[in-house]
């Protein structure tokens, strides 16, 4: 039996004012081919970063092993997940498809399908939590499972950044500064078992909030590495290293955004893959970006440089000094000159006398005062940071010039930064006396005696 039908029921005005179901159409970015779109750029980033990842498995697994790894296992989570969506959501277009219209639909597929059994649905969670443990998927029917994704889902971008702040303190405050919100933003998903839509709500811009400033703090941390701490190696542009920098920072940004757009468009199905996508791309660039800019080794290299270059200029001023001395010595004006200095030297006693008398109760408040001061504490805490950096940069640097020697120099993308790491025999002559260049070379046992005499040495030089 057919019904007939009039042709308004076919065929709608094309005036937009007059048109009344113009006004249930989802916007594009809802839509069903922006959601295939965005599913194969997706797609085609974590192959192309998987391919890197196998080319350069050669020299980046001995540079950092559990770098490797967490970043290998992302990408292929993530890729994984990216790949079910798209099977998924080819096979509902079929079905659609093989009915009539013939046509497909307009507004997105929901991954997983809403009419899935327990085990089809259990199957689909055990594969998010597998990809979730690596990279932040959002799981609403199970909320442990995405509970324990957001706690573990930085765990690349923090060992990233302990790369580039390997000292203890500074370890200590990324985790200090990095865990909570991780946590906070985990625990805020358990807020969806609430009836209230305006408790969820809230949750989610929390959540995302949260979300955001992990990011921020994740592009803070390579504008102070490459911007303040390693600046003179960070920007070379031999070997691409500068390329890497500029690529890392810009993508760190651009992921910045999409966290803070996300605060807004929390309900865009396609935006979070793009946000990993991202975060993935930019620890890979971030890596090889540290690796060209030396590993530590390049920070400790152009503080010796610094300190033999004041040497050197010291040692200047001495032989000067002394052909000063020579000459007056020879025109018969030395003994005035220790006269003159005996009297300086007479005329500092009282001067010391009075700061010991001026050890007084107020004074030791002042000084307590002081010390409670913003700036005071402020200067503490950065002394105490470039401190810890510069040992265990130091550290760091003599474990890789280890490496180094036991692995053969090999050709491929990563030989841009062996070039950096091992110099040549002419640019490597640097002065050995500083505290540098003893973190360089093996530790060498001497007894107390000598070390309190070059101690007292060193001293007497700095005074001089």
């Amino acid at each position: 039996m057919e019904f007939s039908r009039r042709d308004e029921e076919y065929f709608l005005p094309s005036n937009a004012a007059e048109n009344p179901y113009l006004i249930y159409q989802p916007p594009s970015a809802y839509s069903l081919p922006s959601q295939m779109l965005v599913i194969g750029i997706v797609l085609t980033l974590c192959t192309v970063l998987l391919s890197h990842l196998c080319f350069t498995a050669q020299y980046h697994f001995p540079l950092s092993k559990l770098n490797y790894l967490l970043q290998t296992l992302a990408v292929v989570s993530l890729l994984t997940k990216v790949s079910a969506e798209l099977a998924l959501i080819s096979n509902k277009l079929y079905e659609t498809a093989s009915i009539w219209p013939y046509m497909f639909e307009y507004s997105a597929i929901d991954v997983p399908p809403l009419n899935w059994d327990v085990w089809k649905t259990g199957a689909w969670l055990a594969m998010l939590a597998i990809v979730s443990a690596f990279v932040n998927v959002r799981v609403r029917p199970d909320l442990f499972l995405e509970s324990l994704s957001k706690t573990l889902s930085q765990l690349t971008h923090i060992q990233f950044l302990t790369l580039l702040f390997p000292s203890e303190l500074e370890q200590i405050l990324i985790f200090t500064l990095l865990g909570p919100l991780a946590v906070v933003g985990a625990a805020l998903t358990f807020c969806d078992l609430s009836s209230s839509e305006e408790t969820i709500k809230t949750a989610e811009s929390i959540k995302n909030v949260c979300n955001s400033t992990l990011t921020l703090l994740f592009t803070a941390g390579l504008i102070i590495w490459g911007g303040i701490i390693n600046r003179r190696r960070a920007w070379r542009t031999d070997g691409g290293t500068a390329a890497f920098g500029v690529s890392a920072i810009a993508l760190a940004v651009i992921g910045t955004s999409v966290n803070f757009l996300l605060i807004k468009e929390d309900e865009v199905p396609w935006l979070q893959s793009v946000e990993w996508a991202i975060v993935m791309w930019q620890s890979w660039l971030g890596f090889w970006w540290w690796v060209g800019a030396g590993m530590g080794i390049g920070e400790v290299e152009d503080r010796r440089a610094r300190k033999s270059k004041k040497k050197r200029r010291r040692n200047k001023n001495r032989t000067v000094e002394s052909e000063v001395e020579s000459m007056f010595a020879s025109n018969g004006s030395l003994s005035s000159a220790r006269l003159r200095r005996r009297a300086t030297t007479t005329a500092n006693v009282p001067s010391r006398t009075n700061t010991l008398s001026d050890n007084s109760p107020e004074t030791s408040s002042d000084t307590f005062l002081f010390r409670l001061s913003p700036s005071y504490l402020l200067n503490y805490v950065y002394n105490s940071l470039r401190r810890a950096h510069n040992a265990a940069a130091r550290i760091q640097a003599r474990e890789h010039k280890r490496k180094q020697e036991q692995n053969e120099r090999r050709w491929g993308p990563g030989e841009f930064a062996m070039s950096s790491i091992h110099p040549s025999h002419q640019n490597s002559q640097i002065s050995t006396t500083d505290d540098d260049t003893e973190a360089l070379t093996p530790p060498k046992r001497s007894s107390g005696w000598f070390k309190w005499t070059e101690r007292l040495r060193r001293r007497q030089t700095d005074e001089w």
